[in-house]
């Protein structure tokens, strides 16, 4: 059994190609989450979760989870 858990994370959209955007999740890291029906653009902040944008979050919803992690 692993003592991490598997968490939802915030992270800002540098690139997109095709249905796959990189995200920079911040500290170094940068994964790579496919789009499904968000509508997103680079700059955005957005929710990632298990390789899969699950959605657009305002600025203030970004800086308050960020905020909370931090």
């Amino acid at each position: 059994m692993s003592d991490q858990y598997d968490l939802a994370q915030v992270g800002q959209v540098t690139s997109i190609e095709g249905s796959v955007a990189k995200v920079d999740l911040g500290g170094g890291t940068t994964v790579d989450a496919r789009l499904g029906l968000a509508d997103v653009k680079v700059g955005d902040y957005v929710l990632v979760h298990a390789g899969y944008v699950l959605r657009v979050l305002d600025i203030e919803q970004a800086r308050r989870t960020l905020d909370r992690w931090r």
